[in-house]
């Protein structure tokens, strides 16, 4: 039976600004976390393995630390990975199969309380072309099914499920090839790439469709309040909807 769980992704978080991975007080940390009511951790990659984006050695990370943290706050872990590295590195199919390969096998190493309950991927090249694309999601999928750790693609800017269109052809594609594609809807993307709310006149006859579309084929959800020019509004505009949030509630309240 499919099981609902809160995640909490650690992009943000004040405390993640320490000097060096060592100085968070992750317990303190994850602790908050759990009381928050998340189930979940959403967890960079490279971060815990101790490289920076592009894959070279980074910043040492504390993982005895941070797993002994994961399991008195009893969270698990969502591995967020990025095929090439973080920015993008390359835009060889084959250079990132292999490194969605190496990221598979690693998260397959983990164990305890680090275990990936889900692996969520930045995956693949936005210049790619569609024939590009499928002989990415043809290879990747044998891969995800040669192990039981599921795994969605994450329909971000840069990558292989880029704007909605694209994304539409893709899927349509896989679900007539028998592909099983599994995506991380993130769809404020989408709006930027757009540069609309999708509500345009054009939108109504393609809109719905991509939706239902994109609903039948995700596992994970990053839910944001963005906007058509970026994915996450300023400060200021967050607080303006924390306001009319508030007087609403006031409003409603008996």
């Amino acid at each position: 039976m499919p099981e609902l769980c809160l995640v909490k992704t650690l992009w943000g978080v004040t405390e993640m600004a320490a000097p060096s991975y060592g100085e968070v007080l992750w317990a303190s940390l994850l602790g908050r976390i759990k009381s928050e009511g998340f189930d979940r951790l959403e967890v960079v990659e490279y971060m815990i393995r101790g490289w920076n984006g592009d894959r070279t050695a980074g910043a040492p990370f504390p993982l005895a630390n941070f797993e002994a943290a994961l399991s008195a706050a009893g969270l698990g872990i969502v591995l967020q990975a990025h095929t090439c590295g973080y920015p993008c590195q390359s835009a060889s199919v084959d250079d990132h199969l292999v490194s969605l390969e190496e990221t598979i096998k690693y998260a397959n190493t983990l164990t305890g309380a680090l275990a990936p309950k889900h692996i969520n991927v930045h995956a693949g090249c936005d210049a790619w072309t569609h024939d590009q694309g499928m002989d990415f999601l043809r290879r990747a999928a044998a891969l995800v099914a040669a192990q039981s750790i599921p795994v969605s693609f994450e329909t971000h800017r840069v990558r292989l499920f880029w704007n909605a269109w694209a994304a539409r052809d893709l899927l349509k594609a896989c679900d007539s090839e028998g592909i099983p594609v599994r995506l991380t809807a993130d769809l404020s993307h989408w709006v930027v790439i757009a540069g609309r709310l999708m509500d345009h006149p054009s939108d109504a006859a393609v809109w719905p469709e991509i939706l239902a579309l994109v609903a039948s084929h995700t596992d994970l959800i990053h839910a944001r309040v963005g906007y058509v020019e970026k994915t996450l509004p300023p400060l200021l505009v967050l607080l303006v909807l924390l306001v009319l949030l508030l007087l609403l509630l006031l409003l409603l309240l008996p």
